[in-house]
């Protein structure tokens, strides 16, 4: 419930409920008459799909540039990846 969610992230009623209703216009969740809310089927793979779309054009498309000005090739980033293991 909107109740049970807002005591569970210690937020105002009105702000869980403001997410629910964000996250049904989106297509996340759903509403069953009676039952309550629903993740939708396929949200997680839609949700992890956008989060990568998002990893890529805000880390990846910028150390891209930044390692053709520096003259770094692909082997080289990746051996300083595996030197931060």
């Amino acid at each position: 419930s909107t109740k049970e969610l807002s005591e569970f992230y210690q937020v105002n009623p009105t702000t869980a409920a403001k997410a629910m209703t964000e996250l049904s216009m989106v297509g996340l969740v759903e509403k069953k008459r009676g039952l309550g809310m629903f993740v939708t089927p396929g949200a997680r793979e839609r949700i992890r799909a956008e989060r990568r779309e998002a990893f890529q054009r805000t880390y990846i498309e910028p150390l891209k540039a930044e390692a053709g000005v520096l003259g770094l090739t692909l082997d080289d980033i990746i051996a300083m990846l595996e030197e931060e293991k």
